[in-house]
């Protein structure tokens, strides 16, 4: 298990101080270049940021050194977006921050979740096998991670 560095602290969003946070944090999503290929990871498209900086309605980020460096929303729907910055990726802010997201949206009635992602993404699929979530591969690229309430417990 990847140990997230000590300097890194969830926090919940919504909070005004942190406008500008979320802003340079969609900026710099925006600005990542796109990679292809077996060894590249999806950067996030521009929908998922959109969607990202619309609070729902469990909302988490993790920050370093006064940075946002994640970000997690769960929406009225129970649909599950989450994004990392490029050079943060590979060391368990995902992870961490997806637990969180998922407690609290399990607290406030979120029955499953949704996470829709791509073949590609293989950070998303070692944390849907770790925590025994059930994938759903429509055969296009296309992939659900679904996490019920029973498999929640496999995250930690």
């Amino acid at each position: 298990m990847i140990v997230p560095h000590p300097s890194c602290v969830v926090v919940a969003l919504g909070h005004p101080s942190l406008t500008n946070c979320l802003a340079e944090f969609a900026n710099q999503l925006r600005g990542e270049r796109r990679y292809f290929g077996r060894s590249a990871a999806p950067k996030p498209s521009r929908s998922m940021i959109e969607r990202l900086m619309t609070l729902g309605s469990v909302n988490f980020g993790v920050m370093s050194h006064g940075q946002l460096i994640a970000m997690a929303r769960v929406d009225d729907s129970s649909e599950l977006d989450i994004a990392v910055l490029a050079d943060w990726r590979g060391h368990g802010i995902g992870s961490l921050l997806l637990r969180h997201t998922i407690e609290r949206a399990e607290f406030v009635g979120h029955e499953r979740i949704v996470l829709h992602s791509s073949r590609r993404s293989r950070p998303v699929a070692a944390i849907g096998q770790r925590s025994d979530a059930t994938a759903v591969d429509y055969g296009d690229g296309r992939v659900d991670i679904i996490f019920a309430r029973q498999h929640r417990l496999g995250l930690a």
